[in-house]
């Protein structure tokens, strides 16, 4: 791997020093011609260094209900005085200084499934996705920025892009049963 980057720079790299380094015409229709041929290589060797087909992202779909908190205790009975300026005063359902008792969430968790988009074939061929069980929000998050910045040549396995998270992430993910 790092030879083929070490590889990859070295084109590119003399790409753009040929561009810096060219004589650069002067007249209209030769700095056309040299424009022109310029992007034609440019074109072709963003093709040649550009292998990577396959894309990854999440798409969070939950928990959404108080109630999957609540069974795995992850709540706390939590109070709040209304104040005259509140919504539910403006609605007329409550009054000014009623106290209003309800269910807050402790630990915040996020579920979902990983979308992958491969390039290399058509339409909905290309598409797949894994789902994802519930973890930690905090987790969910860096695995949403490490997949969104992740391509590769193939189609990685689920436990393989778990593992590779885990091991950039520097801990395990938290899961919630």
């Amino acid at each position: 791997m790092k030879i083929e980057l070490c590889d990859k720079y070295e084109k590119l790299y003399n790409f753009v020093h040929l561009i810096s380094t060219d004589y650069v015409e002067l007249s209209y229709e030769k700095v056309r011609v040299q424009r022109d041929e310029y992007m034609t290589r440019a074109r072709k060797l963003i093709q040649e260094l550009d292998k990577m087909s396959v894309t990854y992202d999440t798409t969070c779909m939950g928990p959404v209900s108080i109630e999957w908190y609540k069974k795995r205790g992850l709540t706390q009975k939590a109070t709040e005085t209304l104040t005259a300026d509140s919504v539910l005063v403006s609605l007329g359902r409550y009054k000014a200084g009623d106290v209003l008792e309800y269910d807050e969430i402790t630990v915040h968790c996020a579920c979902g499934r990983i979308d992958i988009r491969d390039d290399t074939k058509q339409g909905y061929d290309g598409w797949d996705e894994y789902s994802v069980a519930p973890m930690l929000a905090e987790d969910w998050h860096a695995l949403t920025e490490f997949l969104s910045a992740l391509e590769t040549e193939e189609q990685l396995a689920y436990y393989t892009l778990i593992d590779m998270f885990e091991v950039n992430y520097g801990k395990s993910i938290t899961w919630i049963e």
